[in-house]
C-alpha cells in the first residue's frame, strides 16, 4: 500500500515539474543561471556557460537573453555592457 502511495506521489511530482509555467521567450529546462545580458559577451568569449551549477528552471529561449528587468530579450538587444561594472563570473 505505502509503495503504491510513493508511486502516484513520484508521478504527480514529476507533472508538476514538467509543468512548470514559465514567463514569455522562456523555457522550463536544465541549465546554468547566466542568461542576462550581463554575461552576452563572457559567453561568447568562453564559448560555454556560466554560473550557479545546472538546475532546472526558467531559462530563456536560445537567441533571448534576460534584461535587468528580468525579461528575455532577443541578445541583439541588450544593451553595451559598461566596462567599468563588468562582472567576472568565473570568480
Amino acid at each position: 500500500m505505502n509503495a503504491k502511495i510513493l508511486i502516484v506521489f513520484s508521478v504527480l511530482l514529476t507533472i508538476s515539474i514538467a509543468n512548470e509555467e514559465c514567463g514569455e521567450n522562456e523555457e522550463w529546462r536544465n541549465g546554468g543561471d547566466c542568461d542576462g545580458c550581463s554575461f552576452k559577451d563572457w559567453i561568447i568569449e568562453q564559448g560555454m556557460p556560466c554560473g550557479a551549477p545546472a538546475q532546472e528552471q526558467c531559462l530563456c529561449i536560445k537567441g533571448f537573453m534576460r534584461d535587468e528587468s528580468k525579461k528575455c530579450i532577443p541578445a541583439d538587444e541588450c544593451p553595451a555592457p559598461d566596462p567599468a561594472a563588468a562582472i567576472d563570473p568565473s570568480g
